[in-house]
């Protein structure tokens, strides 16, 4: 409590529509602290978030020389109870220290927004550092700048629930968020002077404790949605496999080889010559033909996601020209291992305690025992090998007919679909147990004070953006 006080006491800032001033609080707190410190401890053991802390009343502040009668010319902020914003403090260092510290996946070590000790410096630094190096080795530099417009504003609930559970955020925190998100009530006066309460149904609200980290998690996810889109996996799976699942080569590939056409046509123009269409061409392709046999020498390096890339190098050039045949995200985890099997689950993803599958008692719960082996998916496996004409169930031989028929890749997506689904749903349950993990609470004096994280400033994103795979032919040269 000493940390939630001393905020209190420093930070100024207008109150909330309750009217309670952070310093009013303080010196409420100092008597009644003990009683408190309960309330905040009872609403992380039931999950639950105060109704009134989630009104706010709206705030617009001018940006600068935009036209007034514009949107985008002011910056939309929140006023919100400071007695709710106590309880997000003690939230959001939990949030913080499980995203940055914490067993399962962590926020990415190039996303610089909102984070303690980093700043828009830092993001520049990194970013001169990588160009500087690329310039010194000959290499060339490609940038991705986005700009998210409303961003803190529009942000979808469905997107930062699904971000809290890939990071493996604890049950007892997610139901807490989950009631923190709902039923948010904005509050501000319309053109007559009258009071008007507005519900919120997305996006985070500027000026909240709680925001910045919320923005981070969701933004750092759906970034790794977007670098692994074309085959909607999980981000832990293998650079190797994700480019040949995508069916787009490594880009450092893809520029050397487009160097090397252009020093090519370049070269003979400078001696005089100016080569025709015809062997502009022919360059081109051999130049794709170049290109496909580094990256298969390339991915027959590849250490990680085997047997994926394995299963791919063999039929890769079809795999890259199928058509109208796109991946699930059911299929990608069948296909990479990553996703609802005991082993990803306990090796990678650190949410079981043993391997086993929980279907049949197997030892290891691999993407292969579910496709080959499992009896508790016999219907559905002997539905799918009488569609792919009775071949074996090795990854190979799947991916293989896969690309013979439209049939066959349906009957793939089929059947990944139904027992995925239903592994997924059960996983679930299991997460969601109330005795699968501890519910903390907030520590009294006798074990030291509580622990509060703050947020560092700055703007800067991430340096760069995968989007191989989006059904752009940028493998093609010229």
């Amino acid at each position: 409590m000493e940390v939630v006080l001393d905020r209190l006491q420093t930070r100024k800032r207008a109150p909330g529509p309750d009217g309670v001033h952070g310093k009013v609080l303080a010196l409420i707190l100092v008597h009644l602290g003990e009683e408190f410190r309960g309330l905040l401890n009872r609403c992380l053991r039931e999950g639950q978030f105060p109704k009134l802390w989630k009104e706010g009343r709206l705030c617009l502040i001018p940006k600068g020389s935009r036209p007034l009668d514009s949107a985008s010319a002011v910056r939309p902020l929140v006023l919100l109870s400071e007695a709710g914003k106590a309880l997000e403090s003690v939230v959001a260092s939990r949030l913080v220290r499980h995203v940055e510290e914490g067993p399962g996946p962590r926020l990415s070590d190039v996303q610089y927004g909102f984070r303690a000790k980093r700043s828009t410096i830092d993001a520049l630094r990194r970013l001169r550092s990588v160009t500087e190096e690329a310039d010194r080795e000959g290499d060339v530099t490609l940038a991705t700048s986005l700009d998210v417009a409303n961003a803190f504003n529009s942000i979808p609930h469905s997107v930062i629930r699904e971000a809290l559970r890939y990071f493996g955020v604890p049950s007892y925190l997610r139901r807490l968020l989950g009631v923190y998100l709902e039923d948010r009530v904005v509050l501000y006066e319309d053109g007559g002077g009258r009071m008007v309460r507005r519900s919120v149904g997305c996006g985070v609200p500027q000026g909240s404790i709680l925001g910045p980290i919320l923005w981070d998690i969701a933004y750092d996810w759906a970034q790794k949605v977007i670098a692994v889109r074309a085959i909607r996996g999980y981000r832990t799976v293998a650079y190797a496999a994700a480019t040949a699942l995508a069916g787009d080569p490594p880009w450092e590939l893809v520029a050397e080889v487009l160097a090397e056409v252009y020093h090519f046509v370049a070269n003979r123009r400078e001696i005089g010559e100016h080569p025709s269409p015809e062997i502009v061409r022919r360059v081109r392709l051999r130049g794709q033909a170049e290109l496909m046999r580094r990256w298969e020498a390339d991915l027959a390096r590849a250490t990680y996601g085997v047997r994926t890339v394995e299963a791919l190098r063999q039929v890769l050039e079809r795999w890259m020209l199928r058509r109208r045949k796109p991946l699930t995200f059911r299929m990608t985890q069948v296909l990479t291992g990553h996703g609802c099997f005991g082993e990803y689950l306990h090796r990678v993803a650190q949410r079981e305690t043993e391997p086993v599958c929980h279907d049949c008692g197997e030892a290891r719960d691999t993407a292969q025992h579910v496709l080959e082996q499992c009896p508790r998916w016999s219907r559905q496996r002997h539905d799918l090998v009488a569609v792919l004409g009775g071949v074996d169930l090795s990854l190979p031989s799947v991916v293989n007919a896969m690309l013979g028929s439209d049939g066959a890749w349906a009957a793939v997506a089929s059947f990944c679909e139904t027992v995925m689904s239903q592994r997924e749903a059960e996983e679930r349950n299991r997460e969601d147990h109330p005795l699968a993990e501890p519910r903390g609470e907030i520590a009294g004096s006798s074990n030291g004070p509580l622990l509060i994280l703050g947020a560092g400033n700055g703007h800067h994103r991430q340096l760069a953006v995968e989007v191989g795979g989006l059904g752009l032919p940028s493998w093609h040269l010229g």
